[in-house]
């Protein structure tokens, strides 16, 4: 189960060590949490280090996105010492105001867990969009991607090649992307002929190099995302992202769900770790809040390995 890690920051010191040390006490609630005496310690611990969620009182200095707290472009959730029961007022599972303190800590620890949720915006709930990316190679990214979108045991799964290089030659003629840009009446026909299946796996190539695939823009994929959902074919599209995809850093937030799979050499943890620091340095610290970390295993497509890691990833969103 992945542990998420959380900051608390209350002028109340008592209580916020108190929830600290239930929290850190409680295996199974999912939640480490590290207490902070100001907020400014708190951002210079966020300069070498993350937190997946913030929780204060103090919420000057938030910024407000969407109708959403951030606090360095960490979600931040306001911690509430009163609230108005003259009106009816009740905590729910998934109060965006922020929690009330004073009500029982497993409670607390449950409503975390929901503000930890990253709600889609997409078309459709029935249909998961999948990212997976990595920044360091040979690592069993696509391995991991068509597994992924093969044993989707519901309508099916798509997979989506958006890799720097194509393996398919067929893919540098394809003209799905220039469709896709130009808005072109012709887009879903094109779709439709594109996709084609191997080794029982449904397949679209957007294009088949580097220069196309650095074009590729988050608006791309949404309206890309909402002409598969419309065809109500797949429950699981799940693309395959190269690094080329780089150039607008906003695709990664098109995804429901991001994975990485990585690998224990130190030169691939350095590679992973410039990675996060270029996130972090263009304010897109939240998205890495959105990557499950996956030790992909050394096994073919549809071994008996593979398909356990991408079992549990499917039953418990993460490793």
């Amino acid at each position: 189960m992945k542990t998420y890690r959380v900051g608390v920051c209350d002028s109340d010191l008592e209580y916020a060590a108190a929830i600290m040390d239930y929290s850190n006490e409680n295996k199974e609630s999912g939640i480490k949490m590290t207490m902070f005496s100001s907020m400014k310690a708190l951002a210079q611990y966020l300069s070498v280090q993350d937190l997946d969620l913030i929780l204060t009182d103090d919420i000057s200095r938030c910024e407000k996105v969407d109708g959403k707290l951030f606090y360095c472009d960490v979600k931040t959730v306001k911690l509430m010492e009163f609230r108005d029961e003259s009106e009816g007022w009740q905590m729910a599972d998934s109060e965006e105001e922020g929690i009330f303190k004073y009500q029982q800590a497993a409670i607390i620890c449950k409503q975390i867990k929901n503000h930890l949720v990253f709600k889609s915006e997409n078309v459709t709930k029935v249909t998961e969009v999948i990212g997976v990316f990595s920044p360091i190679g040979r690592c069993g990214k696509t391995l991991l991607a068509k597994t992924l979108a093969g044993y989707d045991e519901v309508r099916g799964g798509l997979y989506v090649s958006l890799e720097d290089y194509s393996v398919d030659r067929t893919e540098i003629n394809t003209d799905i992307l220039y469709l896709l840009k130009t808005n072109s009446s012709d887009i879903k026909e094109a779709i439709n002929h594109s996709i084609f299946e191997e080794n029982g796996i449904h397949i679209l190539g957007i294009s088949g190099t580097y220069l196309d695939i650095h074009d590729v823009s988050s608006s791309d994929i949404n309206t890309l995302v909402r002409l598969l959902l419309e065809t109500g074919r797949f429950t699981s599209i799940v693309f395959d992202i190269g690094s080329s995809v780089l150039g607008d850093l906003s695709v990664f937030e098109c995804f429901d769900r991001l994975y990485m799979p990585v690998l224990g050499d130190e030169k691939s943890k350095q590679k992973i770790e410039v990675f996060n620091k270029l996130m972090k340095d263009v304010g897109k610290r939240s998205i890495l809040s959105k990557f499950t970390p996956v030790d992909v295993p050394d096994s073919n497509l549809g071994e008996e390995e593979l398909v356990k890691t991408v079992w549990k990833l499917r039953t418990n969103g993460n490793e």
